[in-house]
């Protein structure tokens, strides 16, 4: 049995992506998932891209990851996880 889907996972330094190709088109085309998020307490939108940030929130709290981390960075900046850019 062969594969319907290929994926692909780009697992970046300043952003994520997680894209598709369905092998049973005629003519196959990547096409880029499009990822439920939540951008601020209580609003979710969606986006492409996932930025590649962890809040890890003091004494045990919920941990979050994309724009809602993003969004703490303001908050609490010694809490906020990013992996290193080849840059630095």
């Amino acid at each position: 049995m062969s594969a319907r889907f290929v994926i692909g996972i780009d697992l970046g330094t300043t952003s994520s992506v997680v894209s598709f190709v369905d092998l049973q088109e005629a003519t196959p085309v990547s096409r880029v998932f499009s990822l439920l998020q939540e951008q601020t307490s209580g609003v979710t939108v969606e986006s492409q891209l996932l930025p590649s940030l962890l809040h890890l929130p003091p004494e045990g709290g919920a941990e979050k990851v994309g724009l809602i981390a993003r969004e703490q960075l303001a908050y609490t900046p010694c809490l906020l996880y990013t992996s290193p850019s080849p840059r630095d």
